[in-house]
């Protein structure tokens, strides 16, 4: 199987909060943005103060209702700022 890879440009304003996650997670969070919904509002919640404990029972959750897959989950947020 090949290597997919895109590419993608613009601009970051102070701010702006990029989400980098593994396949299973990504998949998720992609699935509840077109059905409308605001994923990125529950992972926030999860990393800010509340640290791994919290993600892993956000994890967790996800998993048990079958919404994301049983498989290894990595998420890496970077926030911008002056």
């Amino acid at each position: 199987m090949g290597a997919q890879v895109k590419v993608a440009s613009g601009d970051l304003r102070d701010g702006d909060t990029l989400f980098l996650m593994t396949d299973a997670l990504a998949c998720w969070f992609l699935a509840e943005h077109e059905r409308g919904l605001s994923p990125w509002t529950e992972l926030p919640g999860s990393l800010s103060g509340e640290g791994r404990a919290a993600f892993e029972a956000l994890i967790d959750r996800l998993r048990a209702r079958k919404a994301i897959r049983n498989d290894d989950v990595t998420l890496l947020q970077l926030s911008v700022e002056k």
